[in-house]
């Protein structure tokens, strides 16, 4: 796959630029071909856009969240692969401390499959709202006191922008995840979750 991606980068392209920054991942960290290519590549640094500035306000005055009342928004990105982590997400909210009186708002994803969102409809209902996605959905996580998600880079860049305390369980089979979610942890930015913290105890 690198290869014909080398291929068509050299044969149609003048440039490419790259959503990264080096002093966190740097391309070829994720790229093993990149000597190959022989046109201009060009960090751009990591690009999302922000919250407006009174989306908090607003999206919690929206669903009547009372002041210090928390706001969990749990996330799967497009929703293929996501199913363990909103399952495990929403069985662990139960055992959430009652006097909280604690929200959740659940996005499955568009792709999630038909049955799984049966499934997690099933776990749905009081506190815990369902949706398939929200076309606010960098308000949404700037009116949250947590979030719960993957680690794709768009989720990953709106929780950096909305400043959204976060949990990140990266796709396994995406080696670009774990690495930037790994260093964002470093950072303090986000927590990573592991297979083993899919128990709702935990």
């Amino acid at each position: 796959r690198e290869a014909w991606t080398v291929a068509m980068l050299n044969r149609h392209f003048s440039a490419v630029l790259v959503h990264t920054d080096p002093r966190l991942v740097a391309f070829e960290e994720t790229f093993e071909r990149l000597a190959e290519v022989r046109i201009p590549v060009v960090a751009t640094g990591f690009i999302s856009p922000r919250p407006a500035p009174d989306a908090r306000v607003r999206v919690r005055a929206r669903m009547g969240l009372a002041d210090g009342q928390p706001l969990i928004v749990a996330s799967a990105g497009g929703g293929s692969v996501g199913f363990p982590l909103l399952e495990a997400s929403m069985r662990a909210f139960p055992l959430l401390p009652r006097h909280w009186a604690a929200r959740m708002v659940v996005f499955t994803g568009p792709f999630m499959p038909t049955e799984q969102v049966a499934r997690l409809a099933g776990l749905a209902g009081g506190p815990v709202a369902l949706q398939r996605f929200s076309t606010e959905f960098l308000s949404e996580l700037a009116a949250a006191d947590a979030s719960v998600s993957m680690g794709g880079y768009n989720t990953s860049m709106n929780l950096l922008a909305a400043q959204t305390p976060a949990l990140v369980w990266p796709f396994a089979q995406n080696r670009e995840q774990r690495l930037r979610a790994e260093r964002l942890a470093r950072l303090g930015a986000l927590q990573v979750l592991e297979d083993a913290d899919l128990e709702p105890a935990r």
